[in-house]
């Protein structure tokens, strides 16, 4: 049986869609692994945690037109990783190791060491204050959204 043919049986009954050419380090953990896609180029490191819907994808065709023929489009994952509910991360882009990318966080840049990627609370609705209150209520909201 091909990889590609084992690929597509898998997605059918798990709804999670690792392409052939997707390269896995050791022990990584996908929690619930509904709608988990990857990229045929993307790369996840050892000791990675991805949790459901989280998308490791191309940006699309108008810009990776412009790559030049075999050059990757999808992302490299660094070791002991976290990506959080409903993380995307699109383009030839680096999450550093042991990194943290928040739930329904959308990465399309270089995520560096000691970076921590949330969602920007001003671009949701109903932004809260920048007090202690409001970081108390962020939080229940956060934590509430989905699992880390």
């Amino acid at each position: 049986m091909t990889a590609r043919a084992l690929m597509i049986i898998v997605r059918s009954v798990t709804g999670t869609e690792i392409r052939p050419g997707t390269e896995l380090g050791r022990r990584v953990f996908i929690d619930r692994g509904s709608a988990v896609v990857t990229g045929e180029t993307a790369r996840v490191g050892d000791d990675v945690t991805m949790y459901h819907q989280v998308t490791l994808g191309g940006v699309g065709w108008w810009h990776d037109n412009g790559r030049a023929v075999g050059q990757p489009r999808h992302p490299v994952i660094g070791e002991g990783v976290v990506l959080g509910t409903g993380a995307t991360v699109l383009g030839r882009v680096t999450v550093a190791d042991g990194r943290v990318v928040g739930a329904r966080t959308l990465v399309v840049r270089d995520v560096p060491a000691k970076a921590r990627v949330h969602p920007r609370p001003h671009l949701r609705r109903g932004a809260l204050p920048h007090t202690p209150q409001g970081a108390i209520e962020l939080l229940r909201r956060t934590a509430s959204s989905g699992s880390w």
